[in-house]
């Protein structure tokens, strides 16, 4: 079994990061007396990087996604298995634009057995920064990053679709099973929540290609899982083939308090800010570089192109283009806060068609480990079959089928 990248531990974090908040709020290294309405914490203004953002700004970040060609080149099949009543194929193409462009991209197209033609297609957005893997003895163990975890625990919506999962820049896809090689490492350097929708939307070209008998183009959802989440949000946003998304605790909205606290975790260099999904990223990419000489605050920094950044990681900005969205969501989850979802429920602006925000509050079931993972929210399966099989005809009981009768558990 390949030795997986540690995550860092969340639980408690939170609590212990806003608990240090009133200390944070007076460290501006070695700043005197700073305008208070800035809020510098580590030489960065949160206020000037948090606030909300213009109509101008998310209008700039619409315009950029325009601007960019997320096609694919090469599109093959480099291997295939049979796997748990499906075949997996591992398919590769080439990506020309973003960061460490050009490089080949990776991704796994699953043909359940008896599937039979023109199945509708789920896209797959994986939780995490450190890949996926086909089958549990190759690597991960949870529903966020295991394929077969994840038809185990949405038996009908797997056998009744054509998966499309995308492996994120920089990330392995685990295989560990007869007919693949160990590891297909998707090459590029990591963007979390931005050239992640990139090579989504050029995998899902590549795949509706490439099985063009298998799938039916007019029927096509997103499910997501954590970072991958937030992830199947924007892929809808910027790719109007996705019919509906369900998404599983997904930061969909920089803009709230939770956020804030969390961005001065990981300018302290707290490792288990750090280690969240897109933490290092965060830290690395959008937080540093705002900071000036030995961390003191910088009036001139880049915080326009900082700001930037933020808008187009926050799908909830661009609620108004969403359709057919359910969320699950556990009060009580570790690793991304119900602040989150709450902020993008409350973000002004209407998903069309179907919409659902639903709240978790239940005890962890036996052999769940963390509120951080579907099972944790028994009710939420059910409601995920239903929700794809209303909107990109999965087969399953529809929303209002499920709503009739009395399920359980």
């Amino acid at each position: 079994m390949p030795t997986l990248p540690r995550r860092a531990s969340a639980p408690l974090f939170l609590a212990l990061l806003l608990a240090l908040t009133p200390f944070w709020a007076g460290c501006d290294s070695g700043e005197t007396d700073p305008p208070e309405n800035l809020n510098i914490l580590f030489g960065v203004s949160i206020n000037r990087l948090f606030s909300e953002p213009s109509a101008a700004e998310i209008d700039a970040v619409r315009a950029d996604w325009a601007s960019r060609s997320p096609e694919a080149a090469n599109g093959t099949v480099v291997a295939q298995a049979d796997v748990d009543d499906a075949t997996v194929y591992v398919v590769s193409h080439t990506m020309s634009e973003g960061p460490g462009a050009p490089f080949t991209h990776y991704g796994v197209v699953r043909v359940p057995d008896g599937v039979g033609d023109d199945a509708p297609v789920l896209v797959v957005h994986h939780g995490g920064d450190s890949g996926f893997s086909i089958a549990t003895g190759g690597g991960y163990t949870t529903g966020n990053a295991s394929l077969e975890v994840m038809a185990d625990i949405f038996p009908t919506l797997f056998s009744t679709t054509v998966q499309v999962v995308p492996v994120y820049r920089s990330e392995p896809i685990l295989a560990g099973v007869g007919g693949l090689a160990a590891t297909y490492t998707s090459g590029g350097n990591e963007s979390p929540w931005d050239y992640d929708v990139d090579d989504s939307i050029a995998l899902l070209s590549v795949a509706l290609d490439l099985f063009a008998d298998e799938t039916d183009e007019d029927n096509i959802g997103a499910l997501g899982y954590s970072r991958g989440a937030n992830v199947a949000l924007l892929h809808q946003i910027r790719d109007d083939r996705i019919d509906a998304v369900t998404e599983y605790y997904g930061p969909s909205d920089f803009y709230n308090p939770v956020a804030e606290t969390l961005a001065a975790g990981l300018l302290s260099g707290d490792p288990r800010a750090v280690g969240l999904p897109g933490g290092t990223f965060l830290r690395e990419q959008l937080l540093l570089p705002l900071q000036g000489a030995s961390g003191a605050y910088d009036a001139d920094a880049d915080y326009a192109g900082a700001r930037l950044e933020v808008v187009r990681r926050s799908a909830s900005l661009f609620k108004s283009d969403l359709m057919n969205v359910q969320i699950h969501h556990h009060t009580l989850d570790p690793v991304v806060p119900y602040a989150f979802s709450q902020a993008f429920d409350a973000r002004s602006g209407s998903v069309s068609g179907g919409y659902e925000f639903n709240t978790y509050t239940n005890a962890l079931p036996a052999g769940v480990l963390s509120p951080h993972a579907p099972r944790a929210m028994p009710e939420s399966l059910p409601a995920t079959e239903a929700w794809f099989s209303t909107y990109i005809g999965a087969g399953l009981p529809t929303v209002t089928e499920r709503d009739a009768e009395p399920i359980l558990f």
